[in-house]
């Protein structure tokens, strides 16, 4: 059994910078779910356990969730992407090593074009 580790990014001041309240925000987001399980690098390490969740409003980041083996390394790119104004278009046009783990970020930022 491998050890999973938990770690999430989001946007808590939503409300402040948009005037939108917590419902507001959350009624806005949507998320995109990869299972680790897809991901061919966590397939090939027989990590396949956990999943990498990314919360968006209309293709813009707004948070992400990683439950994975090496999720504290793959978190830095969505914080990056997120800092500067990140898309999910921007995660999947990122060109990415194969295989990886991260590898995750780009399927999911395909999925929002239908393309993955």
């Amino acid at each position: 059994m491998t050890a999973l580790a938990l770690r999430q990014v989001g946007d808590g001041s939503l409300q402040s910078r948009y005037g939108l309240t917590c419902q507001e925000q959350i009624l806005r987001m949507e998320s995109i779910s990869v299972p680790l399980r897809e991901v061919d690098r966590a397939v090939v390490d027989d990590r396949a356990e956990g999943f990498v969740r990314v919360h968006h409003a209309r293709g813009r980041l707004r948070g992400c969730t990683i439950v994975a083996p090496h999720a504290g390394e793959m978190i830095a790119e969505v914080v990056y992407a997120m800092t500067h104004g990140g898309t999910l278009s921007t995660l999947s046009s990122t060109i990415h090593p194969y295989p990886t783990q991260a590898e995750a970020l780009r399927k999911a930022g395909t999925r929002i074009a239908g393309r993955g």
